[in-house]
């Protein structure tokens, strides 16, 4: 479906809808006043439900949280469709499942246009739609900014857009501050609002008033990101609209915590990851006090906030309204609930993995099967797929129909989009596994095709995967030894394999250098680049090596091959003007110079080099100016050491500048 007409059937839907309110079906004064709700979800990133007061744990404080719980009415049991904050995000926002939608992995995958979601709907509708999210990862460039009016994200600012230097992620506060901020703009039209927190995605850093509270760093997250929502909740009440607005609060996916030997996310389906919080809050609407036992689903989110306003549901939507358990007009939905990851797939090479939850049984879909009754064994320690295997046949042929009966949106092509190497580095630095996800699309365009698991069971693999989880998160850390015996010791373990770890070979090469083990670390920027040739930064930093290692003119062909290669940062100019420099190419290193000032205008270092470079030659009057950019650009972060070097070095060449030169 091409967007112009996703427009016209949302238009026209909303047509026949406003028709039907308006006329009065059942005159219900319910009716009318959901047609005025505000709504605002809130998505706390990598939260376990397990993990909260009001979910039963004994010793962390989500006052909070807990109060929009006994306020209004609080699920049980919900399942994500992924344990992967993009592909997550996605099915809750379009109520499809990741073999609809086709988004099945970080930052390879958009949300492709033809989707169609809850913030489009409501847009159509009339609502102010704004968004505040925290991390990289749900960027604008992946797709979920459809519909929204503003969508701020952690992307660059004009400054520092060709930066290595960028967020990520920003904290809790940081998002509750802008969250704020939006509602101040919107609160006196109907909106919606969409708030996604990071925080207790690894890595744990928790200010310090809530780590010396508590021995687990992730708990103390969740319990700080619980302070923030309150913040955002007093502002609700504090704007006046705190009476007619809607808060929707849950999560993307839980953590591990070292159970099924998994310590974060991604890897694997057991419930530790899947099973998340579910809050619905509205004093006018939504009764409070209720708990619901039922199985639901984070694709049923976006189709019960709908129903709740009395709009239309989503085109080709697979979730279902929950309004009949949220004022228990029934007990029990009967729902299944589907869910998968891809990630090990696009970044170890493993086989994907799907799990289906049906009454009291859930069931892995892997090389080799796995069966667990969760009425009887939560914690999915019994496998009973080898005991049972006319269950196991009849859950596969399950999940078979539901895949197969799915409707088809996108084509997997479509969702797939080009990652930089800088886009790699960021999610690295988020904890996942960036520099692997070089596996090629999928071929099919028939979800059925790729049913059957292909490829090693990421079961067998558990120390693998625990010890590129270590890596990763070491990575950030800035301890070489740590990281080249970790990643030595990944290497070893995926043998023949080694040559596909490209992230694995970057980071041993980058901690190998810091040790200064040059010549090693020449060797794995070798194979990371043979692997993947279009990274620019990997030229880069195999350069400084062979510039360390007194080989300039080796170092100079890697630096102009590196700045080649988009996206060029402003470091690679400087290194290469330095180089350049060295060999007297003094035009040439100008040029590179005035390059990196341009990629950053902050650049401080350039900014001296190039006045060094222009006074050599006798341009004072520009090194002059030049100068004088640096001390407006060093001015407002008041670093007075580097101001006071600047102005020195200004003051000397406009002395120099003054004095007559002798015939």
């Amino acid at each position: 479906m091409k967007t112009s007409m996703k427009h016209v059937l949302i238009q026209t839907t909303l047509l026949v809808v406003s028709s039907w309110i308006l006329g009065g079906c059942d005159g219900s004064d319910a009716d009318r006043s959901s047609a005025e709700l505000n709504v605002i979800l809130i998505s706390i990133d990598t939260t376990r439900a397990d993990h909260l007061a009001c979910y039963g744990h004994p010793r962390i404080k989500t006052p909070n949280i807990d109060r929009l719980a006994a306020e209004g009415t609080l699920f049980e049991q919900c399942i994500v469709a992924a344990p992967v904050t993009l592909p997550s995000h996605a099915s809750m926002l379009t109520g499809t499942y990741p073999f609809v939608h086709k988004v099945r992995d970080n930052g390879t995958f958009s949300l492709h246009a033809d989707n169609l979601t809850l913030t489009e709907v409501l847009h159509e509708a009339g609502f102010a739609t704004a968004a505040q999210v925290g991390a990289f990862v749900l960027n604008h460039e992946f797709g979920l900014n459809q519909g929204f009016d503003v969508y701020r994200d952690v992307g660059f600012t004009p400054a520092s857009r060709a930066t290595q230097h960028v967020d990520n992620e920003i904290t809790a506060e940081q998002v509750t501050d802008g969250a704020i901020e939006l509602l101040q703009q919107i609160a006196d039209k109907r909106f919606f609002m969409f708030v996604h927190y990071f925080d207790p995605h690894q890595p744990y850093q928790a200010p310090e008033r809530f780590a010396a509270q508590y021995i687990n760093p992730y708990t103390a997250e969740i319990a700080y990101t619980d302070e923030q929502v309150g913040r955002l909740l007093d502002a609700v009440k504090d704007s006046g609209v705190g009476d007619n607005t809607l808060v929707v609060l849950t999560s993307d996916h839980g953590e591990g915590l070292g159970q099924h030997h998994e310590a974060t996310h991604a890897f694997f389906v057991y419930d530790t990851t899947l099973t998340v919080p579910l809050v619905f809050w509205c004093p006018r609407r939504i009764p409070a006090g209720g708990r619901v036992a039922a199985q639901v689903r984070t694709i049923d989110i976006a189709p019960t906030i709908l129903a709740l306003l009395a709009l239309p549901p989503l085109s080709d939507g697979q979730g279902v309204d929950l309004s009949p358990l949220l004022f228990g007009k029934t007990a029990e939905l009967g729902l299944d609930a589907y869910s998968e990851t891809f990630y090990t797939k696009y970044n170890l090479g493993f086989s994907p993995l799907r799990a289906l939850r049906s009454g009291s049984w859930k069931y892995i879909h892997a090389p080799r099967p796995e069966l667990y009754n969760i009425s009887e064994d939560p914690r999915e320690l019994r496998d009973l797929a080898s005991s049972l295997p006319e269950r196991v046949a009849d859950m596969r042929a399950k999940m078979r129909i539901l895949i197969g009966r799915a409707p088809c949106v996108v084509q997997p092509r479509q969702a797939r989009r080009q990652v930089s190497a800088q886009d790699l580095q960021r999610l690295e630095s988020l904890g996942y596994v960036g520099g692997a996800s070089a596996a090629e699309p999928d071929v099919s365009e028939d979800e059925l095709a790729m049913f059957e698991p292909a490829g090693p069971n990421p079961m067998d693999h558990v120390r693998e995967i625990q010890l590129t989880t270590r890596a990763v998160g070491l990575v950030q850390t800035g301890r070489h030894q740590k990281v080249e015996k970790v990643i030595r010791e990944l290497l070893a373990e995926v043998g023949d394999r080694s040559d596909k770890f490209v992230w694995a070979h970057a980071h041993l090469a980058g901690a190998l250098a810091a040790q200064g083990k040059l010549e090693e670390a020449l060797r794995h920027f070798d194979l990371a680049i043979k692997a993947r040739p279009e990274d620019g930064q990997m030229y880069t930093m195999k350069g400084l090596v062979l510039k360390a290692l007194q080989r300039p003119d080796e170092a100079l062909a890697e630096f102009q091959q590196a700045v080649t290669l988009e996206p060029v940062f402003a470091t690679t100019h400087l290194h290469l003007a330095a180089v350049l420099a060295a060999k007297g190419q003094v035009a040439e290193a100008i040029a590179q110079y005035r390059m990196a000032i341009e990629k950053d205008p902050r650049a401080l270092r350039a900014y001296t080099n190039l006045a060094k470079l222009l006074a050599q030659i006798d341009q004072l009057a520009e090194a002059v100016e030049i100068l004088e950019s640096a001390l407006d650009t060093a001015r407002p972060h008041g670093d007075q050491k580097v101001i006071q070097q600047l102005q020195a070095l200004h003051d000397r060449y406009q002395q120099q500048k003054a004095v007559p030169k002798t015939p």
